[in-house]
């Protein structure tokens, strides 16, 4: 089963595109290598939102996209928490 579709844009690997697919999944952890390091996402189905904790490569910029909606992301840790028809927190 596809839990995440990962490419690189723009014809460049300086720049990722994280689509998850959890489908009826609470959760998930899943870790592809890249050039520069790991990409490493793990995905939680909280009570009202939803929790990426995301690790790019130093240097990778990149884009989580998530029900139509693109969050820009950046290299190193990050965690972006997402409520239904909310911004990001």
């Amino acid at each position: 089963r596809c839990l995440s579709d990962w490419s690189s844009d723009v014809c460049s690997s300086d720049l990722v595109r994280i689509l998850p697919q959890p489908g009826s999944l609470k959760s998930f952890d899943v870790a592809m290598p890249h050039p520069e390091g790991s990409i490493a996402v793990s995905y939680a189905k909280e009570a009202n939102s939803v929790r990426f904790a995301i690790d790019l490569p130093a240097g990778i910029k990149g884009t989580l996209v998530w029900k139509n909606k693109t969050y820009a992301l950046h290299g190193g840790k990050q965690t972006v928490r997402l409520q239904s028809g909310s911004p990001p927190l």
